[in-house]
């Protein structure tokens, strides 16, 4: 994320920070999750790749054990093609990672029993970036490695992105602060390029981790 991005992050949290300190109903929390994440369909054995998101949430207490739950973050996603060269030309292996990126608004429910939780929610997302990282392998041992923008034979990138997300975890409290554990999953409703035979819907699981005030 760039600078800007990082300036709209510290107005969002100074803000909802006033609203919290003024009213305990709210909560809010900051999550990140690492995961491994793919697109359906594939046409060559892609694999997962590592990917991650970030929110910002703040939690409105509705009624008991139920809280609406707003949140603004990032989300990176994506998938890896891994081609076996076998010393051809002297390349052993070509690896191609493809990083899609996006702000999201995220909105849905937090049910909580104790200290377990669960958080179905739906994002509307807007697209940053489509980044494919290219590392060549030599037979020599060197590794090549070139970042470029992604350019599609046909089809083009979705301007917005309608994640579905999915968190399930533990509320460990302390004195003045929560620790969130749990894992969380998500997929795309829209795909991620329109216009091409193959449906490329992303989607992905992993851990969560997070704190909250």
């Amino acid at each position: 994320m760039n600078l800007k991005y990082c300036i709209l992050f510290s107005c969002l949290l100074g803000s909802v920070n006033v609203i919290i300190a003024q009213n305990q109903r709210f909560e809010l929390s900051l999550e990140y999750s690492p995961n491994y994440s793919i697109l359906t369909n594939a046409f060559v054995p892609e694999k997962y790749k590592l990917s991650h998101n970030v929110f910002l949430k703040t939690t409105y207490l509705y009624k008991d054990k139920l809280h609406l739950i707003f949140g603004f973050g990032y989300l990176n996603t994506g998938e890896k093609e891994v081609s076996e060269i076998g010393g051809q030309m002297g390349i052993e292996k070509i690896s191609l990672i493809h990083n899609y990126n996006y702000l999201v608004l995220s909105t849905g429910l937090k049910f909580k029993m104790n200290s377990l939780f669960i958080i179905p929610e739906i994002g509307f997302g807007v697209h940053l970036s489509h980044i494919t990282s290219a590392i060549i392998n030599y037979s020599n041992g060197i590794e090549d490695i070139k970042k470029e923008e992604e350019k599609l034979p046909e089809g083009s990138f979705s301007k917005l992105t309608l994640p579905l997300f999915l968190s399930i975890g533990k509320e460990i409290k302390f004195r003045s602060f929560s620790v969130l554990v749990g894992i969380k999953s998500y997929i795309s409703i829209n795909e991620v390029v329109s216009g091409v035979p193959r449906t490329n819907h992303f989607y992905g699981i992993g851990l969560l981790g997070g704190i909250a005030f």
